[in-house]
């Protein structure tokens, strides 16, 4: 699990939900305008978006691995991610297969295929 800070937590709570299907586990909100909520996509990764004042959002860069890289890229497009570029073929410490894309608050995720 990982905390993501964000400005707009209703914005970005609806882009985890549509795109990468995350399910709200928690929310609370408190009167100091913290605004906390855990949300766990299927198998059971877990983030918290949480919206601080003194911290700023957009500095994250998150790893997740397929075993499907075609269809990982179809399927967030689909679903209205837009992708920085088309699946790109490297070597990192072994081949890799690879695309990013960006929340609405710049956080960077990498989708990988070794």
């Amino acid at each position: 699990m990982f905390n993501i800070t964000v400005h707009d937590v209703e914005e970005i709570k609806k882009f985890y939900e549509k795109v990468l299907e995350f399910k709200i586990v928690t929310e609370q909100k408190y009167d100091n305008g913290w605004h906390f909520v855990k949300m766990e996509m299927p198998g059971g990764t877990a983030i918290n978006l949480i919206k601080d004042e003194k911290a700023k959002p957009g500095l994250m860069k998150i790893y997740l691995e397929t075993s499907d890289i075609k269809k990982a890229y179809t399927d967030l497009k689909g679903k209205g991610a837009k992708p920085n570029n088309e699946v790109k073929s490297d070597h990192w410490d072994r081949p890799v297969k690879w695309f990013d894309f960006s929340d609405p608050e710049g956080n960077q995720w990498v989708i990988l295929q070794f």
